[in-house]
């Protein structure tokens, strides 16, 4: 009996021992600037989706779906998923939208936001490769939408 004890203690502690041999390697391995920003912006998106989901945009039938991060082509969006009628979707209807969301405070210079503590010069090439999205999408049928 004394001896299967010994053999779980034991046994529990290599355990645990593998365990934090397991996350010091995870502590060793720095996380990039880069991974740190996405980071912050794909929390940023689900914090904008918790508040702001079914919100109407003001003068317009568009709700609020959901924020989101998509990253591609060297580009990092946080895009803005809105749904409302067909007959209202439009690339025009879109980029007016993104004008007015990009005024607002929140989503104004975004890399700025993100990396706060670069030299003003990197915001430059940043602002052409971390942007905010629309996404109008229709509620008759989700597979039509615009982006811009």
């Amino acid at each position: 009996m004394r001896k299967k004890r010994w053999v779980l203690l034991s046994g529990l502690l290599a355990s645990f021992s593998l365990q934090a041999a397991s996350l010091d390697s995870l502590k060793s391995v720095p996380a990039s600037q880069y991974d740190f920003g996405k980071l912050q912006l794909e929390l940023s998106a689900y914090l904008f989706t918790d508040k702001l989901k079914d919100e109407r945009i003001n003068g317009t039938s568009f709700k609020v779906e959901k924020f989101e991060v998509e990253e591609s082509d060297n580009k990092l969006l946080l895009v803005s998923n809105l749904v409302g009628k067909t007959k209202d979707i439009s690339e025009s209807q879109c980029n007016t939208l993104l004008v007015g969301l990009t005024k607002n405070y929140f989503f104004s210079n975004l890399p700025k936001k993100i990396w706060p503590d670069l030299p003003e010069k990197e915001y430059v090439g940043l602002s052409e490769e971390v942007k905010l999205s629309i996404k109008l999408i229709s509620k008759e049928n989700s597979e039509f939408f615009v982006q811009c």
